[in-house]
């Protein structure tokens, strides 16, 4: 499942190792660690930062009602 960081970046959800939010030089910053050797690690600022970690937290919350749904089907 690929998931939409911003407008124009789409990654692998299985890729992910590390995705964190932090404050750098006054604004918001987004590191994305992956596990893939053929790609470099993702870096966000300013607004795609604040884009692409709430499509992060929102891709979370959609996996977890997933689970919790597949959970209550059993």
């Amino acid at each position: 499942m690929h998931i939409k960081l911003t407008d124009t970046v789409y990654i692998e959800s299985k890729t992910i190792v590390l995705i964190r939010l932090i404050e750098r030089y006054d604004q918001p910053w987004v590191e994305v660690v992956t596990n893939r050797h053929d790609l470099c690690e993702l870096n966000f600022r300013g607004d795609e930062a604040t884009e692409a970690w709430g499509n992060w937290q929102r891709h979370m919350r959609d996996a977890e009602a997933r689970r919790l749904g597949d959970e209550e089907a059993q």
